[in-house]
């Protein structure tokens, strides 16, 4: 094919087997985003754009880094653009476009920084999920989108390799010395960088949404389980984190009329077997709460699915065996024993 856009699942684990399409490394277990690269490049003729996390840019995990290393060396990667967090109704996270080129000539890469580049939108949405409480309420939302001039500045500034004010073409021996670092604010220089400073109520607030939503969802786990998942180790974070939090507060409530929220999203307790998923929030609709049901939810169907097959196979089996009265079938019993020899 000579192209693709793609939006692929954003860092899900996936299991790994050799394949051609994997050079020059496996990508790991934990992430798939490199493998959904490594796939298109091995379908494309030409060009493939991916909308994917920032933190592509620059994992430190070696299988990642060695894959973007090569990448770069091989010419593939023709741009990198960074936008904006809240670029979708789902999550707040940044994420950026990564453009893949085939008939690329060098191994330079154009750097865009697309951040402020972008406008604010409000948008309406009914609950989906939960109480009347939640369905019955409209939800706004503020994105940020691109308009269409703003795109055409991008597509024009990547394919004609034309710098904007807030672009610059780098070369490979500029990315090795950032060691293989993608991230465009490392290589673009932003004129009066430190003249602007935000409002410590605008941090302390943007500090705070992150916490609520963050704390939407609650993890009550037995603690021997906890050690099992490896979340001793998201527990002793927890507690830096909340450590932290209180040291700060007392100078944050001199400085703003607030306080940092404390984290509240794990809880580990001596129940045995204990693992419990909580909706922390009656204001908030977690994210994470609608993914978790709609996989609960075709979990359940699929279930479903092969319990019928197996019924079915249990009515063909009985139904010659009661057709010649071999067996019968005792009707209103709910116990075992319901089928009787004759």
């Amino acid at each position: 094919m000579s192209g693709l856009i793609s939006n692929p699942p954003y860092n899900i684990k996936w299991e790994p087997y050799e394949d051609k399409r994997f050079i020059p490394e496996l990508a790991p277990e934990s992430n798939a985003n490199y493998a959904f690269i490594q796939t298109a490049l091995a379908e494309i003729d030409h060009q493939a754009i991916f909308l994917l996390p920032m933190s592509v840019l620059s994992s430190s995990n070696k299988k990642e880094k060695e894959i973007r290393k090569w990448l770069l060396k091989e010419g593939y990667i023709q741009g990198v653009i960074a936008l904006p967090e809240r670029m979708f109704e789902s999550t707040s996270i940044s994420v950026c476009l990564l453009v893949l080129n085939k008939k690329k000539k060098t191994t330079d890469v154009m750097m865009i920084d697309a951040r402020k580049m972008a406008d604010k939108e409000e948008r309406y949405q009914k609950g989906q999920y939960g109480s009347r409480a939640h369905t019955n309420r409209t939800y706004e939302k503020k994105v940020n989108v691109l308009s269409d001039k703003t795109i055409e500045t991008l597509v024009q500034c990547i394919n004609t390799g034309t710098c904007i004010k807030i672009s610059r073409l780098v070369s490979l021996e500029m990315i090795e010395k950032e060691d293989w670092q993608l991230a465009p604010s490392r290589y673009i220089a932003y004129e009066n960088k430190n003249d602007f400073c935000r409002s410590f109520e605008d941090i302390v607030r943007d500090i705070n949404r992150i916490a609520k939503l963050r704390n939407a969802v609650k993890l009550v786990v037995n603690e021997t389980l906890a050690k099992k998942l490896k979340l001793d180790i998201t527990s002793e974070d927890l507690k830096k984190s909340k450590e932290l939090v209180n040291d700060l507060n007392p100078t944050v409530r001199d400085l703003v009329d607030d306080s940092i929220i404390s984290p509240d999203y794990l809880q580990l307790t001596k129940n045995k077997n204990q693992l419990e998923f909580k909706q922390n929030d009656k204001e908030i609709q977690s994210e994470m709460m609608t993914i978790l049901f709609n996989m609960w939810k075709q979990h359940i169907v699929f279930l479903n699915n092969m319990e019928n097959q197996y019924l079915k196979e249990l009515r063909d089996a009985l139904l010659p065996k009661l057709m010649s009265r071999e067996i019968s079938l005792q009707q209103g019993q709910h116990k075992q024993g319901n089928l009787q020899q004759s």
